[in-house]
This record gives structure tokens, C-alpha cells and sequence, in this order.
């Protein structure tokens, strides 16, 4: 008589940790990947427009403020945080000033839900005539710390340069402010008696970062700020897959198996 079968050797599934990255360029909704275990967030407010510059009769060298970024913060939470799912809001970045305006616009906030905000920057200011104690317009404030593990405020916009009579040959609209961990806006100049006598602000180059300063060298032309950029969201889950099984299953030969007869 056979001795009896031991029992089958369980089948156990192989399980893995994969890091998945969810980049969010508009407001939309976020819903988990199945299996998530944590995810970390970072958020980028929206940059601020930077400032404009006007036409001056007496002496038009004039330069707007860059704007300033938005911040950057950045959080870690467990899936049961996030379960069910969280609306993301992406800041748009503030429009360039034109002359008519004071300052260009601030940039918006980005955020994911209340788990992890991000301020938008203040807008550059415009320059304004030229006169006694006079510089170009002023750099726009940065944006305040937000919320998160980490929370950095963002970074001011440089004030614009100015020139005046047998001074200078040319003047600048002031860089857009970095945002923390990219960059800002390149700088504009504009030249007098030259071909460059009106240059508008250069936008923000990356997610957050603020408008440059126009310049002006023109009695009569008056260009406008650069546009901020549009924040960011970026989400990285870390999330446990099943990948297969061990290949620990029960033999199907037509063998004894263990001494005995399977089956």
C-alpha cells in the first residue's frame, strides 16, 4: 500500500515594489494606482508676470521688473491618504504687464487637495519715467512658503536697469525669478540709437518661474512684460505588483511523486 501524499506545495505569488511617476500640467483629477503603498507630491505655484515699460519723451531707457516664481513644496503620504482619489488644481502663470498696467500679474496656486500647496509669485512692477532717484521697475515679490514636509518659498524677479543721459548705451528688463529647482526667464535689453529699441519680456522657462522685465529705448513704443509659467504637480507612487508566481506548483507527471501516487 502507498504511504499517503503530502500536500501540494502552495503556489505563492512574486510580488515587487515599481515607482511610477504621474506628471500633472492642468487641474484634473488624481485616482491611485492599484496596489499603491506611499506617494510622495511636489508642487510648483504658478510664476508671476513680469513688469512693462513705458514710452518717455524725455528719456526712454527704462526696464520692467521681473516677476517672481511660485514656490515649491513637496509631502509624503500613505495610499490611505489618497484613497478615493484628490483633485489636483494646477496655478497659471501671470500675464506680462503692459504699460498701461502697474505690475504684471501674480502667478496662481498649485495644489493637491490640502495635502500640498504651493504659492503662486507677485508680479514685476512697471518702470516708470525717469527722474530724480529713479531705477527700473522693481522685481516682483516671491511667493510665500506653502504647505507640505517641505515648504520653500520662491524668488524674487530682479528690478530692471535704466539709463541715463552719457551713462549708459543700453538698458534691461529685470530676469524672472527661478523657480526653486529650475530656472527663470533670460534677460532683455534694449539699445539706444541701435536697431533694439523696444524688447519684450521674455517668458518663464520652466515650471514656476517668473516673466522678465521689458525694456525700452523708444519715445513712442511701449513693450509688455513676460508671461509667467504655469506651475507643476508631479506625483510619484510606489506602488507593490504582483509580477507572476514562484513556480512552486504541484508536478502534473504521470510519476510517483514523494513516494506515492499524486492524483
Amino acid at each position: 500500500m502507498n504511504a499517503p501524499c503530502p500536500p501540494p506545495v502552495q503556489n505563492w505569488p512574486l510580488t515587487q515594489m515599481q515607482v511610477i511617476t504621474r506628471p500633472f500640467s492642468a487641474s484634473g483629477p488624481y485616482m491611485p494606482t492599484a496596489g499603491l503603498v506611499s506617494a510622495t507630491i511636489e508642487c510648483w505655484g504658478g510664476g508671476a508676470g513680469g513688469g512693462g515699460a513705458i514710452a518717455n519723451a524725455t528719456f526712454p531707457t527704462i526696464g520692467g521688473g521681473g516677476g517672481g516664481s511660485g514656490g515649491y513644496s513637496r509631502t509624503t503620504v500613505a495610499a490611505a491618504i489618497v484613497r478615493g482619489g484628490v483633485i489636483v488644481t494646477i496655478g497659471a502663470g501671470g500675464a506680462g504687464a503692459s504699460a498701461a498696467a502697474t505690475s504684471g500679474q501674480p502667478g496662481g496656486v498649485t495644489s493637491f487637495g490640502a495635502i500640498c500647496v504651493a504659492n503662486g509669485g507677485h508680479g514685476g512692477v512697471t518702470a516708470g519715467p525717469v527722474g530724480a532717484g529713479q531705477t527700473g521697475g522693481y522685481g516682483g515679490p516671491p511667493a510665500a512658503a506653502g504647505y507640505g514636509d517641505l515648504a520653500f518659498a520662491g524668488n524674487a524677479g530682479l528690478t530692471g536697469g535704466y539709463a541715463l543721459p552719457g551713462e549708459e548705451v543700453e538698458v534691461v528688463g529685470g530676469n524672472g525669478g527661478g523657480a526653486p529647482g529650475s530656472g527663470g526667464s533670460a534677460q532683455v535689453a534694449a539699445t539706444l540709437g541701435g536697431t533694439s529699441v523696444v524688447v519684450n519680456g521674455n517668458p518663464g522657462l520652466s515650471p514656476g518661474a517668473g516673466g522678465g522685465g521689458a525694456a525700452s529705448a523708444s519715445t513712442s513704443a511701449a513693450p509688455v512684460g513676460g508671461n509667467g509659467a504655469n506651475g507643476f504637480c508631479l506625483v510619484t507612487e510606489f506602488v507593490l505588483v504582483t509580477t507572476g508566481d514562484c513556480g512552486c506548483q504541484p508536478s502534473q507527471a504521470r510519476v510517483p511523486l514523494w513516494g506515492c501516487e499524486n492524483g
